[in-house]
């Protein structure tokens, strides 16, 4: 990875990319409206570390299907619980290697569209079924 630590607002305002792969860096921030109107529909931030994202981080990515966030074991979720309201048509979620013990009720309850969902190497102690009921393509 690079060297990368901060991603500001309008970094990626309305770019053509589709697939942004910024694994492995030291990404501990990310404005609210770093993506506005973004057509990224795969993004990978695996491997930084973060330990919060501001709750409009990835609201207004319209395309977004591909989130990875797996690897930020500091990552609150809190903030997760949001980016997953705000992007229902997720289809692969990846919250591996987060040190999460427990996951809230709620998280995935919008997430009907999602295929694929990694949870590995997490430390969690329970996952309740009707956690996961929503979850229909898995």
């Amino acid at each position: 990875g690079n060297q990368i630590s901060v991603i500001t607002d309008a970094t990626f305002h309305s770019s053509r990319l589709h697939v942004l792969k910024l694994s492995r860096n030291h990404i501990a921030r990310v404005t609210g409206k770093a993506f506005f109107n973004s057509t990224i529909d795969s993004l990978d931030l695996s491997g930084n570390k973060f330990d919060t994202l501001e709750k409009l981080t990835f609201s207004n990515i319209a395309n977004l299907t591909k989130l990875d966030l797996s690897g930020n074991p500091k990552l609150k979720l809190s903030p997760v619980l949001t980016i997953l309201g705000n992007n229902p048509q997720l289809i692969y979620l990846s919250l591996a290697s987060n040190d999460y013990e427990d996951l809230p009720l709620q998280l995935f309850e919008k997430q009907g569209q999602l295929e694929f969902l990694n949870l590995s190497s997490s430390r969690l102690l329970v996952l309740f079924p009707h956690q996961l009921s929503h979850l229909n393509n898995l």
